[in-house]
């Protein structure tokens, strides 16, 4: 639906690339809303331009493609037993799950800890650039409710450079366990 890209949009500063529409098959494990924003752009990346030739490039995913979110979803289901939809992560430990029953969960794969961010994807969107811009934790605690205060301030998130995440390199065998 237009109304999550928008809202991406408006949260990266229109920063934000979309893709050709998804319009394949739906797979049953992947939520109607994902798939909303799937059929509009098959994943949203996030762009930089940059400084001295103003050059617009791609840095990462904000919502992964269809196909990403089909192999995330089963590399974290085989391997960690995480259930619902892998559709974003956060640059580093972390990948981002919506539940069957809408609500959002961090998943970390370091502490093996998945802890509810937000009851809703709309209330995640609102929320997650600020831990991908390097905002201090709290003020995203207090700038987006109802994320989690709590798990908020375990960590100060900022936007890495996916997909060079720990989970990725380890599947590809650049480092050790």
């Amino acid at each position: 639906m237009m109304d999550y890209i928008e809202q991406i949009s408006n949260q990266y500063g229109g920063e934000i690339l979309l893709h050709d529409p998804y319009t394949g098959e739906k797979h049953e494990n992947i939520s109607q809303e994902i798939y909303s924003i799937l059929q509009i752009s098959n994943g949203i990346s996030e762009t930089m331009r940059l400084p001295n030739t103003n050059e617009k490039i791609e840095i990462g995913w904000i919502i992964y493609s269809h196909e990403m979110i089909l192999e995330w979803t089963s590399f974290y289901d085989t391997n960690y037993g995480l259930k619902g939809t892998v559709f974003s992560d956060d640059g580093g430990d972390c990948v981002y799950c919506i539940k069957p029953d809408g609500a959002i969960t961090c998943f970390n794969s370091m502490d093996n800890d998945e802890t509810q961010i937000a009851d809703t994807l709309w209330d995640f969107l609102i929320t997650i650039s600020l831990y991908r811009k390097g905002h201090n934790s709290n003020q995203a605690a207090a700038a987006a409710k109802p994320v989690s205060a709590i798990w908020l301030g375990k960590r100060q998130h900022t936007f890495g450079s996916w997909p060079r995440g720990r989970e990725e390199q380890r599947r590809k065998g650049q480092i050790g366990i």
